[in-house]
């Protein structure tokens, strides 16, 4: 994904906090609030929320088998 497609889907996490980690995203807990901190992160608009290592994108990428890099790409 390039620059200009990740800043019109990417959140400001300065300004306003993630979703729940209970928002689903493709049936998985923690999916849309660890793609939401992914992206924000790459663009180093994150805020205080972290990506990685966060606990809960650990989990999910635990289970799922994706590493942060693999994760990354794709946000």
């Amino acid at each position: 994904m390039n620059a200009e497609q990740l800043k019109r889907l990417a959140i400001d996490l300065r300004h306003q906090p993630p979703p729940s980690p209970h928002v689903r995203l493709g049936g998985f807990v923690t999916a849309a609030r660890s793609l939401l901190k992914c992206r924000a992160a790459l663009l180093g608009i994150n805020g205080p929320y972290n990506y990685p290592p966060c606990g809960l994108a650990h989990s999910l990428r635990a289970f799922t088998g994706i590493t942060p890099d693999e994760f990354s790409r794709a946000s």
